[in-house]
C-alpha cells in the first residue's frame, strides 16, 4: 500500500510550483523587499567560477536501509563502497546510526544512506520536512538533448515509488522547450522511497558554455 506523507494541500502546493507564474508570484515579495534583484526565475547568468569546486558528500536519513540501498543501486546506478556497523549517534544519547556509502562513476562515496534508531531500537523515520531535493548528474553530453534525458525515464517508471513527478524538461527561458527556470540543463524528477525529491540531469550551464551561447546577457534578456 502506498504511503502518503504529505497532506493534500501540500501536494497541491507542490504542483503549483511547477507553474512559472506561481513561482514568480512567490518570488515577488522578496523582490519588492530587495532580497532578490528579480522575481524572474530565469534571470541568471554564469559569469564567474565558484570558489567551491563540487559537493563532496551528501548524507540522508532513510526508513528502510535495504530498500533504499537497492533503489539507489537500481535507479541511480550507484554502487556500494562500504557499510558500517551501528555506532552511537553523535548528538542523541542512546540513539544509534549505521551508514552505507555509495559511489558514482566519477565520485567516490558521494551519497551516504543513514539508518537512525532511537534508544529503544526503533527506526526513526525521516519526514518530508527533513530534506527536500538532491540532483544527480548523468554522464552525458555537455549540450544535453531531450533524447538523451529520456533514456532514464523507462528506468524511473519501472522502479517508481510515486512515479515520475516532472520532466524531462529543459531549465532555461529559450523557446520552445524552456520552462523559464535556470540552469540550462535537461532534467527529470522522481521521489525515492522516503519521498526525497530526486533529480537526474545533464548539460548544466557552466562559465564556458553559458557565455559561448549568451555572452553576458542575463536570463530574461535572452528572450
Amino acid at each position: 500500500m502506498e504511503k502518503h506523507l504529505m497532506s493534500p494541500a501540500k501536494t497541491q502546493m507542490g504542483k503549483m510550483f511547477k507553474k512559472k507564474w506561481f513561482r514568480e508570484l512567490v518570488l515577488l515579495v522578496p523582490t519588492i523587499t530587495g532580497a532578490r534583484s528579480s522575481n524572474k526565475t530565469e534571470d541568471y547568468g554564469v559569469f564567474k567560477k565558484s570558489k567551491l569546486s563540487h559537493l563532496q558528500q551528501l548524507s540522508v536519513y532513510v526508513s528502510d536501509w535495504g530498500k533504499s540501498i537497492k533503489w539507489y543501486q537500481t535507479v541511480a546506478g550507484l554502487t556500494v563502497s562500504r557499510t558500517c556497523a551501528a555506532e552511537p549517534h553523535p548528538t542523541l544519547p542512546g540513539h544509534t546510526i549505521r551508514c552505507c556509502y555509495l559511489s558514482a562513476t566519477r565520485h567516490q562515496e558521494c551519497l551516504v544512506l543513514v539508518e537512525h534508531k532511537d534508544e529503544h531500537g526503533n527506526i526513526v523515520k525521516p519526514t518530508v520536512h527533513d530534506f527536500f531535493h538532491t540532483a544527480f548528474e548523468l554522464d552525458g553530453p555537455e549540450e544535453c538533448s531531450f533524447d538523451f534525458a529520456k533514456e532514464i525515464v523507462p528506468v524511473l517508471k519501472e522502479h517508481q515509488y510515486k512515479g515520475v513527478s516532472y520532466g524531462p524538461v529543459r531549465h532555461n527561458a529559450t523557446p520552445p522547450d524552456g520552462d523559464g527556470e535556470s540552469g540550462g540543463n535537461v532534467a527529470t524528477y522522481i521521489y525515492d522511497p522516503d519521498l526525497h525529491f530526486i533529480e537526474f540531469f545533464s548539460g548544466m550551464d557552466n562559465v564556458e558554455n553559458y557565455q559561448r551561447r549568451y555572452g553576458n546577457k542575463m536570463g530574461s534578456q535572452r528572450v
